[in-house]
C-alpha cells in the first residue's frame, strides 16, 4: 500500500509544474468562469420556479377554501328560506283553522 501511494507521491512531484500552468491559464478561467455561471443561473432559475409553484398552490388553496365558503352559504341560504316558508305556510293554515290562541 505504501509503495502505491509514493507512486502516486512521485507522479504528482514530477507533474505539479504542468498542471499548475494549467489551472492558472486564460482557457481554465474561461471554463471556471462559465461553468460558475451558469450553475448560478441554474440555481436562480429553481428558485424562481419553486416560488411560483408555492404561489399557484396557495391560490388554488384559496380558490378551493372561497368555492366551499360559498356552498355552504348558498346551503345556508336554501335552508333558511324553505324554513320561513314552511313557517310561513303552518303559520297561515293555523290561522285559518283557528288553532293560534289569540294574545292578550
Amino acid at each position: 500500500m505504501s509503495e502505491l501511494w509514493n507512486g502516486i507521491l512521485t507522479y504528482l512531484q514530477a507533474h505539479w509544474p504542468d498542471a499548475k500552468d494549467f489551472f492558472n491559464s486564460v482557457f481554465f478561467t474561461a471554463i471556471a468562469g462559465s461553468f460558475a455561471g451558469a450553475l448560478a443561473g441554474a440555481v436562480t432559475a429553481q428558485r424562481i420556479a419553486n416560488k411560483t409553484r408555492n404561489k399557484d398552490e396557495l391560490l388554488k388553496e384559496i380558490r378551493a377554501a372561497n368555492a366551499a365558503t360559498m356552498v355552504a352559504s348558498e346551503y345556508a341560504t336554501q335552508f333558511s328560506w324553505r324554513k320561513n316558508s314552511t313557517l310561513s305556510r303552518l303559520g297561515r293554515t293555523s290561522i285559518n283553522i283557528g288553532w293560534q290562541q289569540e294574545r292578550p
